[in-house]
């Protein structure tokens, strides 16, 4: 296929080395910032780049798009693409509300544009032996603990590469927890769940709230509790499911059960979730039909963090301590 990427961080690296190994074509890159634009082409040896999406949709022979732009560009940019008419994987956030998220499903459903959103977590191998554990009755969950941990107290990717914009802690990365866990119970319904969120404040040198819990209760008694923080040093992400049968963890992408290893990610390559992923985008594509993690699909995750959103105003601004 001839894809079109938009933007070009540290994400969009990635998806470029798994569509070359694939096989598919690298046609096209938009980006904000001409040198770096440029750059990222050259790196990665795409035939184009510009400055314009709707210069890069206007051509012919694209058949697909990778968004991997800043998390608030991408509902514009994902409407701009289905109106086009070219199927599109979204990195997540999907956008940043619900009801925006919500209508660019609806878009693509009405134009008939595969449109597919980055949830890679449900593509890690150990989430989906956990899920299916959950699903076979194998695991029944009381406890799910989930953490996400960065430190990020300057606006610097996980490659080191200084960013001109600030990443969104709730709609960014909590996303990726919120649909996980969701996903492992088997997409309970929202208006059923009982849901707290809190918001840390605004830290001086992001302009971005740095720490944020949400609590989740589903009405069989199942607790989930999801912390996320900007500011560890200990950096990673894990979870625990304490479960009737018995507690499975997972860190760093390995399976445990009480220190046994039950999948050890080493068997595969770094970044095998997102080649599962992207091999889904483009089955769906060649096949007609909606993705695996459709953007529907994902509309659950995105009403519980707007959910936080509202129970939380506009944080105040905390300096750094001295």
């Amino acid at each position: 296929m001839n894809l079109c990427f938009v933007g070009y961080g540290a994400i969009a690296g990635v998806h470029a080395d798994i569509c070359r190994r694939l096989g598919h074509t690298l046609h096209t890159v938009v980006g904000r910032v001409p040198a770096s634009t440029e750059a990222f082409a050259r790196e990665y040896g795409f035939a184009r780049h510009t400055l314009s999406l709707e210069e890069a949709l206007g051509q012919h022979d694209l058949d697909a798009v990778i968004i991997c732009s800043p998390s608030e560009l991408h509902e514009a940019q994902a409407r701009q693409t289905i109106e086009a008419g070219k199927p599109v994987l979204v990195e997540l956030p999907l956008a940043m509300s619900h009801a925006a998220g919500a209508a660019l499903a609806e878009l693509g459903r009405r134009l008939g544009v595969p449109v597919m959103v980055a949830h890679t977590q449900r593509y890690m191998p150990a989430v989906r032996m956990v899920r299916d554990e959950v699903a076979a009755g194998r695991l029944h969950p009381y406890h799910i603990l989930a953490r996400f941990l960065f430190f990020r107290r300057r606006n610097v990717g996980w490659t080191g590469r200084a960013r001109s914009w600030a990443d969104n802690l709730l709609w960014h990365h909590s996303c990726h927890m919120v649909d996980t866990c969701l996903w492992i119970l088997g997409m309970p319904p929202v208006d059923r769940l009982d849901i707290r969120g809190r918001v840390g404040p605004r830290y001086t040198a992001t302009g971005i709230p740095m720490d944020l819990d949400i609590a989740i209760a589903t009405p069989e008694g199942t607790l989930v509790n999801i912390g996320m923080s900007y500011h560890s040093e200990d950096t990673g992400l894990d979870f625990l499911f304490v479960g009737e049968e018995r507690t499975l963890h997972i860190a760093e992408h390995m399976l445990l059960h009480r220190g046994t290893v039950l999948y050890d990610p080493a068997a595969d390559h770094q970044y095998v979730a997102n080649e599962l992923q992207d091999r889904e985008f483009f089955a769906a594509v060649t096949e007609g039909r909606q993705p695996a993690v459709s953007a529907f699909d994902v509309l659950p995750a995105l009403a519980i963090l707007q959910q936080v959103q509202d129970q939380n105003p506009a944080p105040a601004e905390h300096r750094a301590r001295r």
